[in-house]
């Protein structure tokens, strides 16, 4: 009797492990899936798609992912950088310029990737992934193009002196300079894009991160290896 009931309690014990195990779903198949739709909408430069997979506070200034944050600022930045022009200033041409060159930056940011190990700690997770940039994201503010941009300006005031004399005359110089800024912005992004791609790609391991958040896996990091 005591030799069937020992039996028993360890045919219960079996059943029990095994239905707990299969009550565990295996989360990698799915943190793998939007790890893989987070690089495919980098690589596409799908910015609404990232903001989709993400967490909010990547995408914010600061954030890991912030060249992929919400970027309707984005001509009011570069009118910041210029320091004295508004985007009211801005004429259709140049508004549509600083938009392509937004669109440029982000569908040729990423050129491709690697997925690799997938690890799953408790409620918490990474993936691996090599990424190849099409130009380095550090060098945004550092490429020079001030030798092409000096010889297209001499050439510009050149070409429109009278129309540049006349406008400082009839409207004073502010508004000169407003003009030369306009006429200027699509020629001067068009040499920027140009020159970070001729500058050269690089290839970065990095880790996306991932937290559960009721039983949802949610990417909240995207770091590269230090």
């Amino acid at each position: 009797m005591k030799k069937k009931l020992s039996l028993l309690i360890v045919l219960v014990l079996i059943l029990s492990l095994a239905f707990t195990g299969c009550g565990k779903k295996d989360p990698t198949p799915d943190i793998q899936a939007k790890a893989t739709a987070l690089m495919d909408a980098m690589v596409a430069g799908d910015a609404a798609k990232v903001a989709e997979l993400v967490e909010p506070e990547l995408l914010t200034a600061g954030g890991d992912l912030e060249s992929f944050g919400t970027i309707d600022s984005f001509a009011e930045d570069f009118a910041e950088g210029i320091g004295y022009i508004e985007v009211s200033d801005m004429n259709e041409t140049a508004l549509a310029a600083i938009d392509d060159f937004k669109a440029f930056i982000l569908e040729n940011l990423v050129e491709s990737y690697e997925l690799g190990e997938v690890k799953v700690n408790g409620d918490t997770a990474t993936v691996d992934v090599k990424v190849n940039y099409a130009f380095d994201p550090d060098s945004i503010e550092s490429v020079s193009i001030d030798d092409e941009l000096n010889a297209y300006i001499n050439t510009y005031t050149s070409e429109h002196m009278d129309e540049l004399v006349q406008v400082l005359n009839d409207e004073g110089e502010d508004a000169l300079n407003l003009k030369i800024v306009n006429d200027i912005i699509p020629s001067v992004l068009e040499m920027y894009g140009n020159a970070l791609l001729e500058a050269g790609g690089m290839s970065e391991d990095s880790v996306i991160m991932f937290v559960n958040q009721d039983d949802n896996w949610v990417i909240n990091g995207f770091k590269a290896y230090l």
